[in-house]
């Protein structure tokens, strides 16, 4: 069984997060580390890597949100 989804935007609650932080301008890393459970000797690559693709995946909405907040 997966996360539960937001049934407006289909985001969980951990992305729904990441979306809001990185429009509210913290790079991928820090959004990622503040949405997700990171534990602290992750490798700052790994981190990276997963911020990154889920900033492409949630790219619609974190623009739709920038946009929102103009």
């Amino acid at each position: 069984m997966g996360a539960a989804r937001d049934p407006t935007t289909g985001l969980t609650v951990q992305e729904d997060a990441f979306a809001h932080a990185v429009a509210s301008g913290l790079n991928y890393s820090d959004a990622y580390r503040q949405s997700y459970n990171v534990a602290p000797d992750t490798l700052p690559s790994t981190v990276y890597e997963n911020a990154s693709h889920l900033a492409t995946k949630l790219s619609p909405s974190i623009q739709a949100l920038k946009q929102s907040s103009e």
